[in-house]
């Protein structure tokens, strides 16, 4: 700066320099940004199960890029321009330039923010990398996998197991559920309270949820029977039998549930222990759960052979839309909700 000043530059040379040069770092960095974005978006989609794409098309996205790499170019080459284009020539040449507390102060400040702030993103970024690793990776208990939830079948009333049996008969379809009461947030949720039969007072009542399910919901979703079996059609007395997961039947104090009866408006015979699965966000315990066949009709759950394909979903469809034309029914990928909720 001191020998520009001395073969004649003006300070408002000195400072159109800093400003342009930072401007023109400043528009190469967004460059590189956008480029790096759009290069590594589909594996980010990939990762995070979203669909996020850059809006090219759009007729503000090119204007705002230049327009914020401008103004930050400008913010960032004010303070060095008109700082460094201040100082007198002759000091600067002759070595006695004295940059005071004050500015060691600022600089000083700005090195550490400058730090802090990139030790904050980089564990930021392990902090998201590890907890994307836990969900994906996470075993939630139950099979999630290739299940298509159609909702709105309470729609079709009386027929709905009509429909069940129709896409049983389905190739591309393994099993179907009818049921209200899924292990995804935002479904149907019930409350009960449960004793162990002819218990005394001071034995404590376990709260739990008890869903109502028919007899291909364990197989659908793939739960595992740890103790016991899971309910049947071949034995009749299953419409008051019950099946509860580990973490309910220790807490009801169960060496060995199978057998033993438990109440809470109407008494149940333990069949079977499921083992404890995730039916909440991955933030909250698992709670003790029991479930009994019963009526919860608005929700199907399929399952299917060859992986979620859009050929199944347009043969389950039409099949709806036969059964109850005046409300098609509408069917959403149980993968992307559960991937939603998990993420919540």
């Amino acid at each position: 700066m001191g020998l520009r000043k001395t073969v004649g530059a003006f300070k408002g040379n000195l400072v159109s320099q800093f400003l342009t040069e930072s401007v023109i770092y400043s528009l190469i960095s967004f460059v590189i940004g956008v480029l790096l974005t759009w290069l590594l978006m589909p594996s980010f989609n990939s990762i995070a199960n979203k669909d996020i794409v850059m809006p090219w098309s759009v007729w503000w996205f090119i204007p705002i890029i230049f327009i914020s790499a401008l103004i930050i170019g400008l913010f960032a080459g004010l303070y060095p321009a008109f700082y460094l284009s201040a100082f007198k020539p002759v000091n600067v040449l002759k070595g006695n330039l004295s940059i005071g507390s004050k500015s060691g102060s600022l600089r000083s400040g700005l090195v550490v923010f400058q730090f802090t702030t990139s030790v904050v993103l980089i564990i930021g970024t392990l902090i998201i990398y590890k907890q994307m690793n836990f969900i994906l990776d996470k075993k939630l208990g139950f099979d999630k996998e290739q299940v298509l939830v159609v909702q709105g079948a309470n729609l079709l009333e009386d027929r709905a197991l009509t429909f069940k049996e129709r896409l049983q008969n389905l190739p591309e379809v393994t099993d179907v559920t009818i049921s209200d009461y899924l292990p995804l947030e935002g479904t149907k949720r019930n409350g009960n309270s449960f004793r162990k039969t002819g218990s005394g007072s001071e034995d404590r009542a376990v709260p739990a949820q008890i869903w109502r399910v028919d007899y291909d919901y364990i197989k659908t979703l793939g739960l595992n029977v740890s103790q016991g079996r899971g309910f049947s059609k071949d034995f009749v007395s299953d419409s008051s039998a019950i099946v509860i997961n580990a973490k309910m039947a220790n807490q009801l104090g169960f060496e060995n549930p199978l057998g033993k009866k438990i109440s809470n408006s109407q008494e149940w015979t333990i069949i079977g222990v499921l083992e404890d699965f995730h039916f909440k966000n991955l933030k909250e315990d698992i709670d003790p759960l029991a479930l009994v066949i019963g009526n919860a009709p608005s929700m199907i759950s399929v399952k299917l052979a060859n992986g979620i394909n859009y050929d199944a979903i347009d043969t389950i469809e039409k099949i709806g839309r036969t059964m109850f034309q005046r409300n098609p029914l509408s069917i959403h990928s149980w993968i992307k909700n559960m991937h939603k909720c998990m993420m919540m």
